[in-house]
């Protein structure tokens, strides 16, 4: 794993609840956009079946495989190379509508294609009662950030392999479906030094309603 990856990774564990979020998925998972494994040592492995990384990037895929044998998931994780939109590909896995117990997905949805859609999609694959657990982030409710992060997007979006920091992360996963409200749970960092970070975070766990 390289420096930037690890200072990364550290962040998030000291910093975030990104290790408390991946630890909560159970039964069948599906992990979006993997890369090349800074989650993988933080599923409980008492509480999965199997996990399916589905990774669009193939340069991640033997650093990927790496470290599932790091994190000792052997026979426990297999990796998809592909769009976690591809519904033919996903199939030949078995992967199908109503067939997902948790989606993990952390700092993804600002790079698919069409954020909307693949929430959807994403919302049909999970079991009545599944969860989508989520760590992304999304545009600033702050008018002089927003500004900020408009006049960013064009140059981030080209070095951040498409990474976009102006989605409505938080109303596009709300939207995507129906969530129980009573298990589920959105927090949206509102707080001041966030609304001017360039990237605010929304994270939680939503259930799909049973």
């Amino acid at each position: 794993m390289g420096i930037g990856c690890s200072a990364f990774k550290a962040f998030e564990g000291s910093s975030t609840s990104v290790p408390s979020l991946v630890a909560s998925a159970h039964g069948v998972v599906l992990e979006v956009g993997p890369g090349i494994g800074t989650q993988l040592d933080r599923f409980d492995q008492s509480r999965i079946d199997h996990v399916y990384g589905v990774e669009l990037n193939p340069a991640f895929v033997q650093p990927l495989l790496a470290e599932v044998e790091t994190a000792k998931l052997q026979g426990k994780y297999t990796v998809i190379v592909g769009a976690v939109e591809d519904e033919r590909l996903l199939a030949e896995y078995g992967l199908r509508a109503g067939s997902v117990d948790s989606i993990v997905c952390i700092g993804t949805l600002c790079s698919v294609s069409d954020p909307e859609q693949t929430m959807r999609w994403m919302y049909k694959l999970l079991k009545p009662g599944g969860v989508f657990i989520f760590w992304e982030h999304r545009r600033s409710h702050d008018f002089l950030t927003r500004l900020v992060q408009g006049f960013w997007n064009p140059l981030w979006q080209i070095f951040m392999g498409g990474c976009s920091l102006t989605r409505s992360t938080g109303d596009i996963i709300r939207t995507a479906g129906d969530w129980d409200p009573q298990d589920s749970e959105m927090e949206v960092q509102k707080s001041l030094a966030s609304e001017w970070s360039i990237m605010p975070r929304v994270e939680g766990r939503l259930v799909k309603t049973a």
